[in-house]
């Protein structure tokens, strides 16, 4: 809105510049033209005596030094307005349209949902993960989310008892799902494995295990930020201590 009406202004200066300095030119050929005698005298045929002599008119008085000056200088400030406002609304247009404003959806801020909804979602489904397809990422349920030396707690990744976990893999990329069998994250492209809090496990090709989202809880809302990757846990690193429960689902790389 503040964009349009800066438009808007900087068109009407644009045209109010051009209608003076056509009024300028206009008002400068009339001066050239006039005649410095007066009205040619115009004699009727049919008069048998010739009338009153015609009024002279005074020729036209040139504009002084001074005058030229402030009406040029006027025009001149007039168009640099002009301009100078229009430059800053096409700026400001531009700059508008390529700055990224993402207020929604994935790389910005995502309402999962009510806290209470989603652990008793994932009780009722044997723990399986709650799974947000636009923010990309699992929600698990953590035990060590209120200990404020756990490394999750202190990045802001683990808080009343979840835990935020990012779908990409850590080896290229590929979407890893969840098992049900073995209850472990397990990429189907590489065979890469992570336990429920995302952690590599002993012979997974991944370097290392699954990044963490941030994420806030509101008035019981999960606020999840997808906008940074944060704390990838490093190969080894177990702080579940949890052996698959059943059957891998992916069998390439499993040892």
């Amino acid at each position: 809105m503040a964009t349009t009406v800066v438009v808007v202004i900087a068109l009407a200066l644009a045209v109010i510049g051009f209608m003076l300095l056509a009024m300028s030119g206009v008002r400068r050929r009339a001066e050239r033209t006039a005649s410095p005698v007066g009205i040619r005298v115009v004699r009727s045929r049919v008069a048998a005596e010739p009338g009153p002599p015609p009024p002279l008119v005074a020729p036209a008085v040139p504009d002084t030094p001074e005058v030229q000056m402030n009406r040029r200088l006027f025009l001149n400030r007039a168009w640099l307005l002009a301009m100078s406002v229009f430059g800053v609304a096409f700026a400001g247009t531009s700059v508008g349209m390529l700055w990224p404003n993402k207020i929604s959806g994935f790389g910005g801020k995502i309402n999962a949902g009510k806290l209470t909804d989603i652990l008793n979602q994932i009780r009722q489904s044997d723990g399986i993960p709650y799974y947000n397809p636009i923010g990309r990422f699992y929600i698990v349920p953590y035990a060590h989310a209120d200990d404020p030396n756990n490394m999750y707690v202190k990045a802001g990744v683990a808080k009343d008892g979840i835990m935020v976990i990012f779908q990409k893999c850590a080896h290229l990329g590929c979407r890893v799902p969840y098992c049900p069998t073995s209850h472990w994250f397990e990429c189907p492209c590489h065979g890469s494995k992570y336990n429920y809090a995302g952690e590599r496990q002993v012979g997974s090709p991944a370097p290392a295990g699954l990044w963490r989202f941030a994420l806030e809880i509101t008035a019981g809302q999960v606020m999840v930020d997808t906008s940074q990757r944060l704390e990838q846990p490093p190969a080894g690193t177990d702080t579940v201590h949890q052996p698959p429960a059943g059957p891998h689902c992916v069998s390439i790389g499993a040892k």
